[in-house]
């Protein structure tokens, strides 16, 4: 089941083309942070099976995104998440080339080996 949610009108949004990634990545979290809650489609506001509105007040599920704790940011905790990032993927990069050039050299010693034995 796949549950659409748009960011309301209120709720933080980029103002640059490139923090994007950054913005899905903080959304994401803070709906991981609501795991634990429990609620229906009829909670949510979503159709039904058949495809009928559900009758409900939208307002307390709506709250819940637009004023949570946890969709609470800002610029600054952007700014904050982007050099995480930039941070991991500089410490990650170098472990990342060398099992790369590790599988590479493996390949190399397999194809070695076949030929050695006369296989292709």
């Amino acid at each position: 089941m796949i549950l659409f949610l748009s960011p309301p009108k209120t709720a933080p949004r980029q103002n640059n083309d490139f923090d994007c990634g950054v913005f899905v990545c903080r959304f994401a979290y803070g709906i991981f942070q609501l795991r634990h809650l429990k609620f229906t489609y009829r909670d949510a506001g979503i159709m039904n099976k058949n495809k009928e509105k559900s009758i409900t007040d939208k307002e307390v599920f709506s709250n819940l995104i637009t004023n949570g704790s946890h969709f609470k940011f800002n610029g600054v905790d952007i700014q904050r998440i982007r050099n995480d990032f930039h941070y991991l993927i500089e410490n990650l990069a170098p472990f990342y080339k060398q099992a790369i050039k590790d599988r590479r050299n493996e390949k190399k010693k397999i194809n070695n080996n076949n030929k050695k034995r006369g296989k292709k």
